[in-house]
């Protein structure tokens, strides 16, 4: 009965030793699963972050699709008004030929040149810079 008390008492220890094992491998799975946890948790902010910067990105594009649409529309509006332009200055000829039929003008009947009059210069006052020299201020 001692060997059979012995074997059991084997069988026991051998049984804690791998419950010991079973438990380690538990906590060891438990970690890995942790750490995966929290790199799916770093990814999840990382894709939102990117999902973010798409979303300016989109948001941008159509503001510049609208200004290419705003100068396409100016572009347009210059054209017709520069189109409008042309059609009214149309009606106005120059060339040489209306130049030589034009009378000339003589000498004589040309208004005679007005006299110079002279004009007495504005009175200088004393400054420095360009601030004034107190003393030549009257009092307001």
């Amino acid at each position: 009965s001692s060997g059979e008390v012995g074997a059991g008492t084997r069988l026991v220890a051998e049984a804690a030793a791998k419950l010991a094992a079973m438990l380690e491998a538990a906590r060891s799975n438990s970690a890995l699963m942790e750490g995966m946890a929290r790199d799916s948790r770093e990814q999840a902010a990382a894709i939102e972050e990117v999902t973010v910067a798409v979303r300016q990105m989109d948001e941008m594009t159509q503001h510049n699709a609208a200004l290419v649409e705003q100068t396409n529309a100016a572009i347009e509006q210059t054209e017709a008004q520069a189109s409008e332009l042309d059609r009214i200055v149309a009606v106005f000829h120059t060339d040489d030929r209306s130049a030589a039929l034009q009378p000339s003008v003589s000498k004589s009947s040309r208004p005679a040149p007005r006299p110079v009059v002279s004009q007495k210069a504005a009175k200088a006052y004393l400054s420095q810079g360009n601030a004034a020299v107190s003393t030549d201020w009257d009092e307001f």
